[in-house]
């Protein structure tokens, strides 16, 4: 889809830059030649950004539903979810014996979500 709308921009870039260029002859000078290249080379650079950026984001939504699809199939799993209630508990019981002194320690669920997030990123897990 954005190399569609890349290749799209880019037909209507050039479209427009040939026809504003010409003269009443169907001739260029040399000069509006450059410019209309330069502008030509400008649109297309853009394009090009706003491509990879549309394709960054998108991976980046994959990823992040991904991970949330393997911690929702992990926290159906008796033994991870009671796991996590637990040391929930321990934590909680901790700040309340520090009176919230000290900062709360992450959720394992909160752990296991950026520990996918990064075995997905460096491809090391299905």
């Amino acid at each position: 889809m954005a190399s569609k709308l890349a290749k799209m921009i880019l037909v209507f870039a050039v479209a427009t830059t040939t026809m504003a260029g010409c003269t009443e002859n169907g001739e260029k000078s040399q000069k509006q030649q450059q410019e209309k290249r330069l502008i030509e080379k400008a649109k297309v650079d853009e394009a090009k950004l706003l491509t990879e950026e549309f394709l960054i984001e998108t991976d980046e939504k994959k990823l992040d539903s991904l991970v949330e699809l393997k911690v929702k199939k992990k926290m159906e799993k008796d033994s991870f979810r009671l796991y996590v209630t637990e040391v929930k508990k321990y934590n909680d019981s901790l700040d309340q014996i520090k009176g919230n002194q000290s900062p709360h320690k992450p959720d394992p669920e909160i752990l296991f979500r950026k520990m996918m997030k990064e075995c997905l990123k460096k491809g090391m897990c299905n």
